[in-house]
């Protein structure tokens, strides 16, 4: 069964949600005041249109950004070009943590999906907060491990799953997670063919052969930048099956 829940984020999207698998909340939403204040008075408001590169893959680690307002995507690029979409980060999501916490280069790169803003933390001063409190660095590592903890499902799964599988699976995820709920269906919005082949691990070509499958199945409609799950429960045991 699924429920709707409101969203956290600025803009207050009806947000779906499995009763059994609750979404997690952001990283900033999880501190209390006090700490959120903090963090504000140590870092600098920053903003960025749409299709900016926050962090680049490979580059060294200087600040770590607390997303505010808009969407991103993490992603790596393979020596050949092929761009691997890791997942999507929205407000009161943590960004470029992990190579702030042990010293790396960027692991990933970080684009916005749409104008975008947030708080940015020179490390030093990040390192310091989680030094300073400890429910930061405890709701940081619960966030480092949620968010690995899905990349080995992602990885368990796609092993086994063909293409049209794989995307239904991923379009699940995104209706969980970002979808808002409107008269026609579960809306998924902003994701290109070419950002769901990244997500998926297949070719843009895939996808759309795997949409066109999953409309002629009265599971979902498509637009530009948009996709709507009209069929939920369809979907759901679609993925299941």
């Amino acid at each position: 069964a699924w429920s709707t829940t409101r969203s956290t984020s600025p803009t207050e999207h009806d947000v779906p949600l499995r009763d059994h698998e609750p979404m997690a909340e952001p990283y900033f939403d999880r501190l209390t005041e006090s700490t959120r204040d903090e963090f504000r008075r140590a870092s600098v408001r920053r903003s960025w249109p749409r299709g900016t590169t926050i962090f680049q893959e490979g580059d060294p680690a200087d600040q770590v950004i607390v997303l505010e307002e808009g969407v991103v995507k993490a992603l790596t690029t393979s020596l050949d070009g092929v761009e691997t979409v890791l997942g999507l980060r929205v407000a009161g999501d943590v960004l470029g943590e992990l190579a702030a916490i042990d010293g790396g280069s960027r692991s990933a790169s970080v684009v916005t999906m749409e104008p975008s803003s947030g708080l940015a933390l020179e490390v030093h001063h990040f390192r310091d907060l989680l030094a300073a409190h400890a429910e930061a660095s405890f709701h940081l590592l619960d966030v480092i491990a949620g968010r690995l903890r899905d990349a080995s499902r992602r990885q368990a799964e796609f092993g086994s799953l063909e293409a049209t599988m794989r995307l239904a699976r991923v379009l699940l995820d995104l209706a969980h997670d970002h979808g808002h709920q409107t008269d026609q269906g579960v809306e998924i919005v902003l994701v290109t063919q070419d950002e769901l082949a990244g997500m998926c691990g297949v070719s843009r070509e895939s996808v759309a052969r795997g949409l066109a499958a999953l409309r002629a199945e009265g599971l979902l409609t498509t637009g530009r930048r948009v996709i709507t799950v009209v069929d939920l429960p369809g979907l759901t045991a679609r993925v299941g099956s």
